[in-house]
């Protein structure tokens, strides 16, 4: 939170630019512009950057996303315990149901179970939950949960729009796997905008690192696409790594590894 007010204040210093407060419903766009309606007027750009997060049911509908074969967790249990931490690291014990983190900051901790409620009710996971954290003062109608689907956009890039963030992908919460992809990517989106062909910064991006030998054939809107989705398979792969090697015998893990 706090780097974002950071950095939105160093851009400003840097690169002045006009901020809009508004809810953005629907973004369209033509040959030359991209047009994201609000409620309180339209607005035009070169380009747009979508991130406004999950997408909607409806997101889904249109068949612009792929979904893997299987979930891992895709459920959440969470209480912030407001109590003063000070140990200097995150913790994660793996669980018969899935994994738990525990973020904490110097005056709260937030304690996550993760698990698959296709596998496991939220009332089994809630009292395990509890009997996990026996010495946490957890209030059972504090805790939050959430669930979320397995997915990645088809198209990183449809002309004049962008999606990034979680409106690209999200498979489960280990974010901390995908930071170098969102930096790389971050930066051949801005080459991508800034010229719309395949500067020597491009070939050295791609070719070096083992993506599209042939990024010559593709257009370059088609070959951000296909980088985007090597990754997001290779991402996956990542994502199961961390299952595999487990030996706790349950439902849950017996089921994942299988898969």
């Amino acid at each position: 939170a706090k780097f974002i007010s950071f950095a939105r204040r160093r851009l400003k210093e840097l690169y002045p630019y006009t901020e809009i407060n508004d809810t953005i419903k629907n973004i369209t766009q033509d040959e030359y512009t991209a047009i994201a309606h609000g409620d309180n007027g339209d607005y035009t750009y070169d380009f747009i950057i979508d991130c406004r997060g999950f997408p909607t049911s409806g997101d889904f509908d249109k068949g612009d996303y792929k979904f893997p074969e299987f979930d891992t967790v895709n459920s959440l249990l969470v209480f912030q315990h407001h109590h003063p931490y000070t140990h200097p690291y995150t913790d994660v014990r793996l669980h018969r149901n899935g994994w738990q983190f525990g973020i904490n900051t110097a005056h709260r901790k937030a304690f996550g179970y993760l698990y698959n409620k296709d596998i496991t009710s939220k009332d089994e996971a809630l009292q395990h939950y509890l009997s996990l954290n026996k010495d946490v003062p957890i209030v059972e109608n504090e805790v939050k949960s959430l669930s979320w689907r397995f997915y990645s956009a088809k198209k990183a890039i449809d002309n004049r729009v962008i999606k990034m963030g979680n409106k690209l992908f999200f498979y489960e919460p280990i974010q901390g796997i995908p930071l170098h992809h969102y930096c790389i990517f971050t930066l051949i989106i801005i080459d991508y905008m800034a010229t719309k062909h395949f500067s020597v910064v491009w070939e050295y991006r791609v070719t070096l690192n083992g993506f599209l030998d042939d990024w010559h054939t593709y257009t370059p809107e088609d070959a951000v696409n296909q980088y985007h989705n090597v990754i997001m398979d290779r991402y996956f792969e990542i994502v199961c790594t961390n299952y595999i090697g487990n030996g706790m015998n349950s439902d849950f893990w017996d089921i994942t590894r299988q898969n």
